[in-house]
């Protein structure tokens, strides 16, 4: 439905009806804002093959058990079932 009328009318269209919107950007600008590194809104982890993975940390911070990112998954071993598939997905 969003792609039948252009961003810009989008959000005057939604805004003009209390609608609260913003639009939503490439993450690149956003992530290497002064904002996110201020606020420690971003992460870098040590993956083994990929090296250094800069990520998103937690948006909120509780005062009494305060969350964090501590570790990436580890890499799967596992060969991937039907439904990872993207045959699975199509009628046959």
């Amino acid at each position: 439905m969003f792609k039948t009328r252009p961003r810009a009318e989008w959000l005057e269209l939604l805004q003009a009806n209390g609608v609260p919107c913003a639009p939503v950007g490439p993450r690149e600008p956003w992530f290497a804002g002064d904002a996110v590194a201020a606020g420690e809104a971003r992460v870098t982890l040590e993956h083994p093959e990929l090296g250094p993975v800069h990520m998103p940390n937690v948006p909120s911070r509780l005062s009494v058990t305060p969350g964090s990112v501590r570790h990436l998954a580890k890499p799967s071993t596992a060969t991937p079932g039907p439904s990872a598939r993207p045959s699975a997905h199509r009628r046959q």
